[in-house]
């Protein structure tokens, strides 16, 4: 049951909250009053109750319950003071009213005399407060602290609102995040994850991650998460530093890390992680890696099959020499034919060389395949061993436009390729489709 106040004027003041002096009434303010009333005499008594140079008051007047719904929906209205001239029915069905469609707007009861039939008639009806009609001090004063109770509710509720919005946002934020969001214990226990990270270690729900302890299961090796374990809590944050992970799936996945003690958790030293997947940023960097490589290969070569292709000119312009000179001793003309020959081929192997380089570009021309093929006859005999039968059905072919040397190298490798897919010997055949 409230508590009755005296003051001094020797009213009372009662209601189901604790009460306010006057020395402590709320700041200026303006109110919206909506008085439910048949008695012209009081409505003006209450009209000069209201008439406080702190505080401004509106006044409108209801006759009966059905205006007072008329009112309300018409008018917003910041507190209603109910007066108990009105009939049992009449009080009853505004305070219906107020409950089921303005539950928020708060009700003062005005009573003739301050008794326990007033106290359970304030509970009974569920006003705020109820005060002596005839009290010309109090009155006013009650409509402050309601309202500023009505203020500070309404404040509440908006903070809440927000609050929550705030906490959906975060939600939002981190469940679509690019980055994996984690914190976890210092044992590895998980506490939370987001699905990016689900996503990084092959994981349908929380549950599975849960499972998995960040330490044991998660990295490779174990040593590396005690030393950023100890480095975050010394240094209070820890960047790009990169690990290998172990996915739930078996699979391996290179991840960038940064680390920070979790802010507002129980669990001792436990950690916060934001892990951003790097494994096809490092595969595109070893494949750049290799290919620079390769292209330091590729200009070596090209250098020295430069250097080399001016040694094979000379070999050639003395074969060609020796030829010349040795028409009268067949034999020996056969000997430098031989040589002029196997230098033309190494010549086009350093073409070769200089277009993987790039250093020269391909010299395409008409060319016979059968041409290509008869001169390499002899050369599959050597490079391909005894043990593998070869034979050439050649026949008619067009003339093809391409580079010899391209050629032969193709047909090489396709030999070759062939020999070792017969590594006890067979038959190799070489002819048109």
């Amino acid at each position: 049951m409230p508590a009755k106040q005296t003051h001094p004027a020797g009213g009372w003041l009662m209601g189901p909250v604790a009460v306010l002096h006057p020395s402590e009434a709320a700041p200026e303010c303006a109110a919206r009053v909506l008085l439910l009333e048949r008695d012209a005499a009081t409505t003006e008594r209450i009209q000069r109750q209201l008439c406080d140079p702190e505080f401004s008051a509106q006044l409108t007047v209801a006759k009966s319950a059905a205006e007072l719904e008329n009112q309300l929906r018409s008018n917003l209205c910041d507190v209603v003071l109910l007066d108990p001239g009105l009939d049992e029915r009449e009080r009853r069905e505004a305070c219906q009213l107020l409950k089921s469609s303005w539950p928020e707007t708060p009700l003062i009861l005005l009573e003739g005399c301050a008794d326990q039939h007033a106290v359970a008639e304030c509970a009974k009806l569920g006003a705020s407060e109820y005060v002596l009609k005839n009290d010309p001090g109090w009155l006013a004063f009650a409509l402050k602290r309601v309202l500023t109770e009505r203020i500070t509710v309404q404040e509440n509720a908006r903070l809440r609102v927000a609050l929550n919005e705030s906490e959906k946002r975060a939600q939002d934020l981190m469940e679509n995040a690019i980055y994996g969001i984690f914190q976890a214990e210092a044992d590895g226990v998980f506490l939370a994850a987001n699905e990016t990270l689900q996503k990084i270690l092959a994981c349908s729900s929380f549950e599975e991650i849960h499972a998995l302890n960040l330490a044991k299961d998660v990295f490779r090796y174990p040593e590396a998460f005690a030393h950023l374990l100890t480095e975050s809590q010394e240094r209070g944050m820890v960047r790009n530093a990169e690990a290998e992970w172990r996915r739930r799936d078996g699979g391996f996945v290179c991840v960038r890390l940064h680390l920070r003690p979790a802010p507002q958790r129980e669990a001792k030293d436990a950690i916060e992680g934001f892990v951003e997947d790097v494994t096809e940023m490092r595969a595109l960097e070893r494949q750049l890696q290799q290919a620079q490589k390769f292209e330091t290969i590729g200009q070596l070569a090209g250098g020295i099959a430069h250097d080399f292709n001016n040694v094979l000119g000379a070999v050639l312009g003395w074969a060609e020499i020796g030829y010349d000179q040795s028409r009268e001793h067949p034999q020996l003309a056969e000997y430098f034919a031989h040589i002029r020959q196997q230098a033309d081929r190494a010549a086009a192997l350093t073409r070769e060389l200089l277009t993987f380089a790039r250093r020269q570009t391909l010299q395409p021309r008409p060319v016979q395949l059968n041409e290509v093929i008869e001169s390499l006859m002899s050369l599959f005999d050597k490079v391909i061993g005894k043990d593998v039968e070869i034979k050439a059905e050649l026949g008619s072919l067009l003339p093809v436009k391409a580079d010899p040397a391209q050629l032969e190298q193709v047909l090489m490798n396709i030999c070759l390729n062939a020999r070792d897919a017969m590594p006890d010997g067979g038959r190799l055949r070489i002819r048109r489709r």
